[in-house]
């Protein structure tokens, strides 16, 4: 589980941004729920993300953990099917080797096969396939890769396999044993250096508080 302090922060910070969003108890209890598993530092650097590149409304709680996961893969930007297909592009004008097996079944999925691609007599209707393809199968990976472990094994056990079943332990968190000591030296330190940026916001906003 997120410490109580990284949810503390986060929800402060979008208190003092987004008129109107509160940060109560039963609030702060279910994004602790449903960031289980997920460090702090990333939980912290995806709300800094969402409050410096978005406007619009309040994040929600799936927003946050979509994109704490993404800076945990070191997904700054996620992966789109236009970079994708100026990828294969490069391959087929023979000026970059090698593709990657997500992009490859792509094209798979739109020409058959890149010598396919290549013979092609209709680029535009190609590149437009490619895209919704390759885009499809980003958000599906994503939402098995991404899906709370209890949801995941919801699923398997509708599917009746006991072995995602037992991968997919209700909200278990990675145990630290697992880690080396330097990977835990970086995710100890990675922590205090987002929970020592996020404090002032906390601060301010404790005091904001204590004003109404």
């Amino acid at each position: 589980m997120p410490t109580d302090k990284a949810i503390m922060m986060a929800l402060a910070s979008f208190r003092l941004e987004y008129a109107g969003f509160s940060a109560t108890e039963e609030r702060a209890e279910l994004w602790s729920k449903m960031l289980a598993g997920i460090d702090d530092c990333y939980i912290l650097a995806a709300v800094t993300d969402i409050l410096t590149t978005r406007d619009g409304f309040p994040p929600t709680v799936a927003t946050v953990r979509r994109r704490a996961l993404e800076l945990s893969r070191g997904e700054l930007v996620p992966p789109s099917g236009v970079e994708a297909w100026e990828g294969v592009r490069a391959v087929l004008a023979g000026t970059a080797n090698g593709i990657e097996p997500r992009t490859l079944r792509a094209v798979r999925a739109t020409a058959g096969s890149l010598a396919d691609l290549r013979r092609s007599t209709s680029p535009a209707a190609d590149r437009a396939r490619f895209i919704e393809a390759f885009d499809a199968a980003v958000e599906r990976e994503r939402r098995e890769r991404d899906a709370m472990p209890s949801v995941r094994a919801v699923a398997a056990s509708a599917r009746g396999d006991d072995a995602l079943i037992a991968l997919a332990a209700p909200d278990e968190e990675p145990r630290p044993e697992s880690r080396t000591a330097e990977e835990q030296a970086e995710i100890d330190a990675a922590r205090a250096t987002a929970l020592a940026a996020m404090a002032g916001l906390v601060a301010a906003s404790t005091d904001a508080m204590g004003g109404e």
